[in-house]
């Protein structure tokens, strides 16, 4: 299976370099899923469409995942996984963004969600929703407390 991690793209680190740091390449193989080089679920099948690093398509389940992979220079060039998941006639479910986490990303890694002010959200698609993980580091603090339990 091919590794979709890099989208055959050259990112740069925020000193210009072109490779990933070395926290970067640790995390990222904790990548398990699609995008990680991880099986692809029966059914879906991967398209060529500009623009993206990754687009796969479900015929049976109606849906499309798209991925990218951005440094964000309002966020100390850290690096990011973009996942969206669209239906074709409803809003994705939680279980469809479990499943999308899940499939393309894996099981032991973090991914957010974000509800973003009404001023700020912008969504090309009505039916879509997206998630993020960072790849640069958790990005994420211990929401637990230390306790394991949420």
């Amino acid at each position: 299976m091919d590794n979709f991690f890099t989208g055959g793209r050259v990112l740069l680190n925020y000193d210009g370099t072109k490779v990933l740091s070395e926290v970067e390449k640790v995390n990222a193989a904790k990548i398990s899923g699609v995008i990680g080089g991880g099986k692809l679920p029966p059914g879906w099948n991967r398209r060529e469409v500009g623009g993206y690093d990754g687009v796969w398509d479900s015929l049976s389940l109606c849906m499309r995942v798209i991925y990218s992979l951005n440094r964000y220079q309002n966020d100390n060039f850290r690096l990011w996984v973009h996942l969206s998941i669209s239906h074709k006639v409803r809003i994705p479910y939680y279980d469809d963004l479990v499943y999308l986490k899940r499939n393309w990303l894996g099981d032991e890694v973090n991914a957010i969600m974000v509800l973003p002010k009404k001023s700020e959200h912008v969504n090309i698609h009505p039916r879509c929703l997206h998630l993020f993980h960072c790849v640069s580091g958790d990005g994420l603090p211990d929401f637990t407390m230390g306790t394991g339990l949420l």
